[in-house]
C-alpha cells in the first residue's frame, strides 16, 4: 500500500495536513471532463433538495480548481429567484489580507464576479448579507458519509456556522473525497448533508422531511 493510500484508509490516524494533501491529489486526478459531469450530477442534485427549493436565502461557495464548478449551480439559483450571497475575502482590488474576515455578499449576476488574487472568483462589491441563510452550501477537501467535514484549514466556514447555527449545512464533494473517518477536533463543525455525484450522506440525527426543510429525529 502507498503512502497516499494509508493516509486514505486510515485517516484517523494522521495529521489533517496530511489528509488534505492526499485528498487534494486525488481530486486533482479527475479529468476535466469527468470532473464537469460529476458537476453537473452534484448541481441538479442540490436543486431536487426540499430545503433549496423551499429556502429564500442560499450562502454558496464559488468552486475554484479541482473543486466541484458551483458557477452553473448559482446562475440556476438566481433564475429561480433565489437571494444567493457568496464569499469574499478579498478588498476592493482583490486583494487578500492576511486574516481577512469572510464576508457573505448578495449577489445579482455571475457577471460581476472578478478573481481575487488568490484566483477566486468573488464580487469587488457588492452589499454584505447580515442575517442568516436558510442554506449554506460549503466546498470540504474531504467528508464522510456521516457529515464530518473536512475543509482548506483557513476556519472560515467553521466560525461562520458557529455565528449561524440555524443554516442548513449542505457540503458539495466528489466521490473520491469521501473517507471512512477524519481527523478533527471540537472545533469542526458537521454538516447536514453532503452531496457526491454518485450519493447523498445525510447526518443521522437529521431527516429531510415532506412539509418540513430538516426535523429533527
Amino acid at each position: 500500500m502507498s503512502e497516499r493510500d494509508d493516509i486514505l484508509a486510515n485517516a484517523v490516524s494522521h495529521t489533517k495536513d496530511q489528509v488534505r494533501a492526499a485528498v487534494r491529489e486525488v481530486r486533482k486526478e479527475l479529468s476535466d471532463s469527468v470532473r464537469q459531469a460529476a458537476s453537473s450530477k452534484i448541481n441538479e442534485a442540490v436543486l431536487e433538495q426540499n430545503a433549496i427549493q423551499r429556502a429564500e436565502v442560499i450562502f454558496c461557495y464559488i468552486g475554484y480548481g479541482s473543486e466541484v464548478d458551483t458557477l452553473p449551480l448559482i446562475e440556476q439559483l438566481l433564475t429561480l429567484g433565489k437571494k444567493v450571497c457568496v464569499p469574499k475575502l478579498g478588498n476592493a482590488k482583490g486583494i487578500v489580507k492576511p486574516d481577512a474576515p469572510m464576508k457573505v455578499v448578495e449577489l445579482e449576476s455571475t457577471d460581476v464576479l472578478k478573481p481575487s488574487d488568490q484566483g477566486i472568483l468573488e464580487p469587488r462589491k457588492g452589499k454584505q448579507f447580515l442575517g442568516s441563510p436558510d442554506v449554506t452550501i460549503t466546498p470540504c477537501i474531504a467528508a464522510t458519509q456521516f457529515g464530518a467535514r473536512l475543509g482548506q484549514g483557513g476556519g472560515y466556514y467553521d466560525k461562520y456556522f458557529d455565528k449561524n447555527p440555524l443554516t442548513i449545512r449542505i457540503a458539495l464533494a466528489f466521490e473520491c473525497q469521501i473517507l471512512a473517518d477524519l481527523p478533527g477536533n471540537d472545533h469542526d463543525c458537521v454538516v447536514d448533508l453532503v452531496i457526491t455525484e454518485n450519493a447523498l450522506y445525510q447526518r443521522d440525527e437529521v431527516a429531510i422531511d415532506e412539509d418540513n426543510l430538516w426535523e429533527e429525529t
